[in-house]
């Protein structure tokens, strides 16, 4: 594979007469050049990148994340991120996606150890580090909180704030600040490199990964309409118009894309929904992996978190029975509060929050409402750090799920500090307050003297800032949200139409004892009783354009396929009486990866029951068949 024109590829790491890693730079040819960037998450920007040869061939597309410093969102705000807490959180992720993805990896220095700020000199197609061969050698990010605290600077490790210095001059290098209204001088050092484009200013680690060139959506769709003389449309089409002389037809046409061995048209949709369920428990798989490593939740979650990965062609398996699905996200968590022995960990969003099928609760970003506050009493729980105790009352009626984060902004020394405390359903009160118990606060005495002559004292209307606390059963709803899209929705629309039936027939199914009927048993009599259930959730939605439908149903049982519909019922947390999680909130003691423990099983089960239908033991039948004959001849009369 070669580049086409208008695209090259500027070498990162590596050597020109070898193996380089290299980023996409598109050369438009009445403007500037531009690197391609695939997308952007709370963290990081994700460029288009590509490993390239010796002889200028194409050997891999890559993704190249280059962490970015976070500018804002909700965790900033709530001092809940740092530089620190960054650092550590994007090491862990390199090490959860190598333990996940073997192979997919290209591992490097720069994942755990911060590259110096990186310029793309284009005339050249390749990399520069700032000030690299210079008298006062090259420019690097300065973690030495001594030398910055010294200067008067927020230190690196407790802050959001980045500087660059020359470590080679010591305490006499100057410092440069990367990020605000200081960066007149970062912009002077860009500026002695003509043409150069900014790559990663802020020194941020990086993650050189295999791209998984379709998106999860495309590879569903792509089942569900049963366009298999072609491989799934790619994620990034604009990669293809960068490519000479590849046909990416002759590999889905190789080897066969289905099996579809087995009864016609009623062994495709078997498989089309054996396929769905692999694509379905490898994003739960993953997300387990995931979270486990990280000790978070992600909170992150879409239909374009997950990829999917193209097979090469090979003898004797079916095209799409290689596709392999990847996770492609970070976390957006922030934990709020020390952990305390045996109680829950909380979490909130650390982007802004933004309205998705996906998050529970849909706007689940932080929202404002006027309340009236009463201070208590204020603890002290050691020097410099106290607990204030007091109540809320909302002037309208507020939901409170789980746990809720409440900022509440009060004026103490012609000042404003802010209280961080939990709301609970346990703590509201007949007559509509909510009491409160501050998370610590660093305050100095006159702050403590004057917040002490608040008590008792109820302040105004105050604009109280809500946030949902969530954990790891935020995750799994959307798990449940992208379960649907696979099996029975082929658009945003239908999407939502889906979630909210799903959680519909999560209410109403019945409670059952530890002997009663299964889920599938109850979810099967109350379709049984109103039909309306498969009009929107039922088995002639799992392929798109298909007008006799019948033999769809005919193909998967009644009892398996409502069995997996219930499953994925039981995903959305608190939504019904069988729901794997009460709230999205995971109980104290309980590890965070725990949750996804019992729905692997119950997939895992039926991909077992789905692949019945498809692969014939023709051993086993014989066996059967005759235990079957042995006791007839046993029953039946004699002649």
């Amino acid at each position: 594979m070669r580049l086409g024109s208008g695209t090259i590829a500027v070498r990162i790491f590596g050597a020109p007469e070898a193996l380089s890693v290299c980023v996409l730079v598109e050369t438009p040819k009445d403007a500037e050049p531009v690197l391609r960037v695939l997308r952007t998450t709370v963290d990081a920007v994700v460029y288009a990148g590509c490993v390239l040869d010796g002889s200028g061939d194409v050997r891999e597309w890559l993704e190249v994340w280059v962490q970015m410093p976070l500018a804002d969102g909700r965790g900033a705000e709530l001092g809940l991120v740092n530089n620190a807490m960054l650092d550590a959180r994007w090491s862990r992720s390199a090490d959860a996606r190598r333990e996940l993805e073997p192979g997919r990896v290209i591992g490097g220095a720069w994942e755990s150890c911060h590259p110096g700020p990186m310029v793309l000199d284009v005339a050249s197609g390749c990399m520069r580090v700032l000030g690299e061969g210079e008298e006062g050698g090259a420019w690097a990010l300065c973690t030495d909180d001594g030398l910055l605290g010294g200067s008067g600077l927020p230190l690196y490790g407790s802050s959001l704030a980045r500087y660059l210095w020359r470590p080679a001059l010591g305490a006499e290098s100057p410092i440069v600040c990367l990020s605000g209204a200081d960066r007149g001088a970062w912009r002077e050092l860009t500026g002695a490199v003509p043409g150069a484009i900014g790559f990663n200013p802020a020194c941020g680690l990086m993650c050189v990964r295999r791209m998984a060139p379709v998106g999860f959506e495309s590879y569903i769709d792509w089942l569900s309409r049963g366009h298999f003389h072609r491989p799934p449309a790619p994620k990034e089409p604009v990669l293809g118009q960068a490519i000479e002389g590849e046909d990416p037809v002759e590999l889905s046409l190789a080897h066969g894309a289905m099996m579809a061995s087995v009864g016609g048209s009623a062994g495709l949709a078997a498989e089309i929904l054996y396929l769905k369920l692999r694509a379905i428990t490898a994003a739960l798989e993953s997300v387990r992996v995931v979270t486990e490593r990280l000790d978070s939740p992600l909170l992150s979650l879409g239909s374009e978190s997950l990829g999917v990965e193209l097979p090469s062609p090979s003898c004797g398996l079916p095209y799409a029975w290689g596709v392999r699905v990847v996770l492609d996200c970070v976390t957006e968590a922030a934990e709020i509060g020390a952990v305390e022995a045996g109680a829950p960990r909380r979490f909130t969003y650390q982007g802004s929050g933004e309205t998705s099928v996906y998050r529970p609760g849909g706007d689940a970003g932080p929202v404002a409402r006027s309340m009236a506050v009463r201070i208590k009493r204020v603890v002290a729980i050691e020097p410099g750090r106290v607990s204030v105790e007091g109540t809320v009352m909302p002037r309208e009626p507020i939901r409170v799920g789980g746990s809720t984060l409440a900022t509440v902004p009060i004026t103490v020394s012609g000042g404003r500090m802010e209280l961080h405390a939990y709301l609970t359903l346990s703590d509201a009160l007949s007559q509509g307050e909510f009491r409160f118990t501050s998370l610590p606060l660093q305050v100095t005495e006159a702050e403590q003297a004057e917040l002490r002559r608040l008590e008792g004292v109820e302040v105004g209307d105050v604009a109280v800032v809500l946030s949902p606390t969530l954990s790891s059963p935020a995750d799994m709803h959307a798990l449940g949200v992208l379960a649907l899209r696979a099996l029975v929705a082929d658009s945003a629309e239908s999407l939502g139409t889906a979630v909210v039936t799903a959680m519909s027939m999560a209410r109403e199914l019945p409670e059952s004892g530890d002997d009663g009927p299964s889920v599938a048993a109850r979810v099967v009599a109350v379709v049984e009783q109103n039909p309306r259930w498969a009009e929107v959730l039922g088995p002639k939605r799992l392929m798109a354009g298909v007008d006799h439908f019948e033999w769809i149903e005919d193909a998967i049982p009644a009892r398996l396929w409502w069995g997996i519909i219930g499953t994925v019922c039981r995903m959305f947390p608190g939504a019904g009486c069988d729901s794997y999680c009460s709230d999205f909130g995971v109980g104290g003691g309980r590890a965070l990866g725990s949750i996804y423990d019992e729905p692997l099983s119950d997939f895992g089960g039926y991909l077992v029951q789905v692949r019945s239908l498809l692969v014939v033991d023709r051993r086993t039948c014989d066996e059967v068949a005759g235990v079957l004959d042995r006791h007839l001849s046993l029953i039946s009369p004699a002649g």
